[in-house]
């Protein structure tokens, strides 16, 4: 069974989309969730962002369970919004790069905050900071897709 919370103040549900006003259950984004929505195409790729985080039970039922097709469009006009953030977006590689050591230097050095050690937790600062960053870490998370090079890479070992 899924990991199952009941919600507190630091919990709240990542789907960008969710409806319920109030839930009582979260479930934990966990490996087996993230394939189950990759299987079911109800997968928008910022919820590998959020893995270990929480997803409420309705939204968890309409993507994992019932692959809803509200979900499916969602997935799919996500990639869609990527694709147009990269023909718009204006801030090269190194301008973005430039921007996050800023943000670092003045959050860690100056201001003498610790290190952040999650990724979902350092866009979420950058992105407050210059939300033009959420391109940036879009690109990421697009062309690492860790988990599908992993499987092909697994694949390939079997056939030979």
């Amino acid at each position: 069974m899924e990991g199952r919370s009941t919600q507190d103040s630091s919990n709240r549900c990542v789907v960008k989309i969710c409806k319920s006003a109030s839930t009582t259950t979260l479930r934990k984004i966990t490996k087996n969730v993230l394939d189950k929505a990759e299987i079911n195409r109800t997968l928008a790729l910022y919820y590998k962002d959020h893995k270990d985080e929480y997803m409420c039970s309705i939204c968890y039922n309409a993507i994992v369970v019932n692959a809803s097709s509200a979900f499916k469009e969602h997935a799919i006009e996500w990639e869609r919004g990527l694709k147009r953030q990269r023909e718009e977006n204006n801030l090269s590689m190194s301008e973005s790069i430039f921007l996050l050591t800023n943000i670092i230097y003045e959050r860690e050095v100056m201001g003498n905050d610790p290190p952040i050690v999650s990724f979902s937790k350092f866009r979420s600062v950058a992105e407050s900071k210059n939300d033009r960053l959420s391109f940036f870490f879009n690109e990421i998370e697009a062309m690492a897709c860790f988990e599908k090079k992993m499987r092909l890479n697994k694949k390939r070992l079997i056939v030979h």
